[in-house]
């Protein structure tokens, strides 16, 4: 299994898909950010399933875990029982995080725990440490 530059992006709501895709875009050297709207198309794309067959393995997996219908905890759950896709780092990055949801992520095996931030500073800084974070291995091998 080849893992590529390519952040797979769970997001609902556009307008905050909108400016991470800019910010991600400013990041020198950055990933490729593919972005579905719910946990349903997310698995669809994990799994390489109908037109994602032929996705790439993502090297890291931003998940909003509350997007209608399948949730972002269910991707996890699913996660966690597909030996194929447990290596995936995933990062929540949501706009509210009770400390129920903090916790029931760790136990999910979430590496990181992110609060949307409300301005473009905080986006591009989420971006850049997102993208430090997932490539971190590329320059110490």
């Amino acid at each position: 299994m080849t893992v590529g530059r390519v952040f797979l992006y769970v997001e609902d709501h556009d307008p905050t898909a909108y400016l991470f895709e800019r910010a991600f875009a400013r990041v020198k050297d950055g990933p490729r950010l593919v972005r579905v709207k719910d946990g349903k198309q997310a698995l669809a794309f994990l799994l390489r399933e109908g037109e994602y067959r032929d996705s790439p393995v993502p090297r890291l997996l931003i998940l909003d875990i509350h997007t209608p219908g399948t949730s972002g905890f269910d991707v996890l759950a699913a996660m966690q029982r597909d030996e194929t896709l447990q290596s995936i780092p995933v990062v929540i990055l949501s706009s509210s995080i009770s400390p129920a949801d903090r916790e029931r992520g760790s136990r999910l095996g979430v590496r990181k725990i992110l609060v949307k931030p409300g301005e473009w500073a905080g986006i591009v800084e989420i971006a850049n440490e997102l993208c430090g974070m997932a490539f971190s291995q590329d320059s110490a091998g």
